[in-house]
């Protein structure tokens, strides 16, 4: 079998509190415009909206860096595991495997993402 290659490296950290201006009807449609429906239940599981909000858009933006591909940050659909303050996420439907984990601390949240494949060549 053949190694994985990683194809691009993503990282991006927020303050956890970044949301905090918005009231709990801005959320609602920040998540409604900006999160897949799979991640709206993910964040529904978690504590705080704004917490989880703020994670799943990290962990977004550090896949999308990862990826190196056309599509807009908002494109990327993540499958979630874990809790807001640290876990580990898939990209679904990119042309590379993308593989993001997570974790608070000091008051932010901190995302690294990896494209891998097996061939070595960028999709």
């Amino acid at each position: 079998m053949p190694e994985a290659a990683v194809l691009g490296v993503g990282i991006d950290a927020e303050e956890r509190n970044a949301l905090r201006h918005l009231d709990e009807a801005a959320l609602r449609r920040a998540a409604d415009r900006w999160l897949t429906p799979a991640e709206r239940a993910w964040c529904a599981e978690q504590g705080s909206l704004e917490e989880s909000l703020v994670v799943v858009l990290c962990c977004k933006e550090a896949a999308f860096k990862a990826w190196k591909g056309p599509r807009v940050v908002h494109q990327v659909s993540l499958a979630l595991e874990g809790s807001a303050a640290a876990g580990r996420a898939r990209a679904e439907g990119a042309e590379v495997a993308i593989q993001v984990e997570w974790r608070q601390a000091a008051g932010h949240i901190v995302a690294l993402a990896l494209a891998v494949g097996t061939d070595g060549r960028p999709a």
